[in-house]
């Protein structure tokens, strides 16, 4: 085999795995957890939770949401471009990445959805 062959070949592997790796992440979906179980060894995973807002704060480009759930509460970090449509009371399912922000676990929201 020629070096020109062995170089496609590689190239063409390459893209299939990266392709493979694209259509599998899309396909998989994180399971909800309860507020409660979220701790600090949970730093930095991505998380998928649900609650009832009982606060929110809305500025340019932030939205502070604490929300609730029978085994506890925490507070959501929503960057936003336009004005969140959410209220007190309203149910929420938020996904995003868990951070520590002066000593108190949050999440940073990457999706926000109405339930």
């Amino acid at each position: 085999m020629n070096e020109k062959n062995l170089l496609r070949m590689a190239l063409f592997c390459g893209l299939v795995g990266i392709f493979l790796i694209l259509f599998i992440s899309e396909r998989m979906d994180l399971s909800a957890s309860n507020i409660g179980e979220i701790t600090l060894d949970k730093i930095n995973e991505k998380v998928k939770i649900k609650g009832e807002i009982y606060s929110i704060i809305n500025t340019p480009g932030l939205a502070i949401i604490k929300i609730r759930d029978l085994t506890g509460e925490i507070t959501i970090i929503a960057f936003k471009e336009e004005n969140l449509e959410l209220k007190k009371g309203n149910i929420i399912g938020v996904q995003g990445r868990v951070i520590e922000y002066k000593n108190k676990i949050e999440i940073e929201a990457e999706i926000i959805s109405l339930i």
